[in-house]
């Protein structure tokens, strides 16, 4: 499946991170791909690069310029599109982006997550 890269890149870039959505959709040109539904809410992105590739703790890349190989805009089916689903995130929480930690209300406490995720084929 050829994915629509460019449409998918341009509304990763409109929207970011969709947060509070229960479907989520990945089309090719053709109109076909994949459907992640789920009865709670959820956030999910999709982009060219694994998590790790983005870790600047790991990996080798320190400015999104030297990501722009990975991307294979020519051919993207010599690329990768990796799928991230999460049923909670924790941010800045308005501290700061270098180290502190969230605020309280922020903050994603210790206990049990459950999160049903169906993935279903567009055809």
């Amino acid at each position: 499946m050829q994915a629509k890269y460019a449409e998918i890149v341009r509304l990763l870039f409109a929207e970011g991170n969709p947060v509070g959505i229960k479907s989520y959709k990945l089309l090719a040109a053709d109109g076909k791909g994949l459907e992640l539904t789920s009865p709670a809410e959820f956030s999910a992105s999709a982009l060219p690069f694994t998590r790790s590739t983005l870790d600047l703790t790991v990996g080798e890349w320190r400015h999104s310029r030297e990501l722009l190989p990975l991307l294979h805009k020519e051919n993207r089916s010599l690329g990768l599109t990796a799928v991230n689903c999460d049923l909670v995130q924790m941010g800045l929480g308005c501290v700061n982006s270098w180290g502190e930690t969230p605020r309280d209300e922020y903050m994603i406490h210790a206990g049990t997550y459950e999160f049903t995720l169906v993935l279903s084929p567009v055809l």
